[in-house]
């Protein structure tokens, strides 16, 4: 499921888009290759596992049942291989998790959804007495249908598709970069700064998705109240840009977005128990949006169009988990400003639900529902962007043989829908499937 950008939440929040912070990158890579030279290399634990799955889909492509562009029910196969390398010591910890995943389809016309998609998420932290500097890097060169529809696992909803123009031969690449230092004022109080550097890079030009890029810094301040309730404060501060082709084939449209948002959250924590903990974050935040629309048909005196408005809005993050043994819950609601990837900010009000239960030693059950609502922040927008909204539900089953090998059936549903009223499409699909694990630790 997408995860908000003005969220100040206790989950990691969905980004987008590549941009000119090339020192950004470099400086990632540096303080990451010396905490790799500080770890001894006797010292990693590597873990691997590998999948393979056969999946049957009613409507592969989401379209709608009168589109003439839907696709026949057909069924498709996956594989999937990830490794887990991960160091830890009193002051330094490492993880690195590269993964790649392949589709494949028997029958010739969906050759072309096939995909090959390859991700790599790093986190580093490394801790003193008093202060504490993390890292995450996080990229990803995956498949237009995949990235948008996600895999069928609840793991991956997807991140939805709000508009016409789907190419299943595009590709995204995309990075998210998020430092953050913490530094501890006294026993119950401290201070934090973050940043947040995202990008997301389509292939293809003309196609309705744009290139976008999102930087934001957010400062903190946490006081423990007692051994089970903390409060705190935050601001933030963020500049999102995108630029795209309008999908015209005889002549070029360049739209450009970007918009500056300021904004304050109140921030709320309750450990409940030992295994249940609550969440809540709420504030306010402010946004002034500009749209630049160039017209290119005399290359030397192009027509310009500048759209711009200002909105406030409400946003909130309640988080609701439980773990325990044979019982795991976990309920995020939440709304806040997110890019889509048609390179316009939108509201969005999101909800995710996950329920875990051990049946038995070998036998588990996983029922989990992602959905939200989009509409454009921009009033000038408004007028031609359609409110959309994106449904996932999943259920599974897994059968564990042994450490080693593993089984799977599952069950998804999606249903993606724009407009409303006498203009609204739906598209919904159903896709089951059945997997097969090999996981092995200390390789």
């Amino acid at each position: 499921m997408t995860k908000g950008y003005l969220l100040i939440s206790l989950s990691k929040a969905q980004r987008a888009a590549p941009g000119s912070s090339m020192w950004i990158l470099a400086l990632t890579v540096l303080t990451f290759a010396l905490a790799v030279q500080k770890a001894q290399a006797d010292s990693w634990n590597t873990k691997a596992n590998a999948s393979v799955s056969w999946n049957y889909n009613d409507n592969p492509t989401l379209r709608p049942a009168d589109s003439p562009l839907k696709r026949e029910a057909t069924s498709y196969g996956r594989a999937r291989a990830t490794a887990v390398l991960e160091y830890a010591t009193p002051n330094l910890a490492i993880e690195i998790a590269p993964r790649v995943t392949r589709s494949f389809y028997p029958n010739k016309e969906d050759k072309d959804l096939e995909s090959t998609n390859i991700y790599l998420d790093t986190f580093t932290e490394y801790s003193l007495q008093r202060n504490s500097l993390d890292l995450l890097f996080e990229y990803s060169h995956v498949g237009l249908l995949t990235d948008e529809f996600g895999d069928g696992s609840p793991d991956d909803p997807g991140t939805g598709a709000p508009g016409a123009n789907l190419r299943v031969d595009d590709t995204v690449q995309r990075y998210d970069i998020s430092p953050q230092w913490t530094h501890q004022l006294g026993e119950n109080n401290q201070v934090s700064v973050g940043m947040v550097f995202f990008g997301s890079d389509y292939k293809l030009e003309k196609t309705n998705r744009a290139d976008n890029q999102n930087k934001q810094v957010q400062i903190s301040y946490n006081h423990n109240l007692n051994n089970r309730m903390s409060f705190g404060i935050s601001v933030l501060g963020r500049r999102f840009e995108s630029e795209k082709l309008a999908p015209i084939p005889v002549i070029d449209i360049n739209l450009k977005n970007s918009s500056d948002s300021v904004g304050a959250t109140i921030d709320l924590n309750y450990v409940w128990s030992e295994r249940t903990t609550i969440g809540l974050n709420i504030g306010r935040t402010s946004t002034n949006s500009k749209r630049d629309i160039l017209l290119s048909l005399d290359p030397m005196t192009p027509v310009r169009s500048t759209s711009e408005s200002d909105i406030t809005n409400t946003i909130f993050n309640f988080i609701f988990n439980h773990s325990g043994y044979r019982n795991t819950f976990n309920i995020i609601f939440s709304r806040g400003i997110v890019p889509s990837s048609l390179g316009i900010e939108n509201t969005q009000t999101s909800i995710s639900v996950s329920a875990r239960r051990r049946l038995s030693e070998r036998l588990t059950a996983v029922l989990s529902f992602n959905g939200f609502d989009q509409e454009s922040i921009n009033n000038q927008q408004r007028s031609f962007s359609n409110k959309y909204r994106f449904l996932t539900g999943n259920a599974s089953l897994a059968w564990r043989f042994n450490r080693s090998w593993a089984t799977s059936g599952i069950y998804t549903y999606r249903q993606n829908s724009n407009g409303a009223g006498s203009n609204s499409q739906r598209a919904d699909s159903s896709q089951l499937g059945i997997t097969l694990t090999l996981s092995l630790i200390h390789i």
